[in-house]
């Protein structure tokens, strides 16, 4: 019973919100398309292997790779200063 409710709310917000959906979709392609192989954390002095992040969703193009660590501490507001990718 509660997995239908769930499906039908799912659907009747996917119906609703298609394009955003889509876009998300496009952006996702983009960046596995120009930035498929992941890059060293850009944090200074971390070797680590990052991850993909963005720091303005407003400008979804622009990618830093942070590691997983560093990534969590910047979403809850730490501050690092980054390398510039080469």
């Amino acid at each position: 019973m509660r997995l239908k409710k769930s499906r039908a709310y799912f659907r009747k917000w996917y119906k609703a919100n298609k394009e955003r959906m889509r876009a998300k979709r496009r952006l996702r392609d983009w960046a596995r398309y120009h930035y498929p192989v992941p890059q060293v954390c850009q944090v200074r002095g971390c070797k680590k292997m990052g991850e993909r992040h963005h720091p303005d969703y407003r400008k979804k193009k622009l990618i830093q790779w942070i590691c997983k660590s560093h990534h969590e501490k910047m979403h809850h507001g730490k501050k690092y200063k980054l390398r510039k990718l080469k």
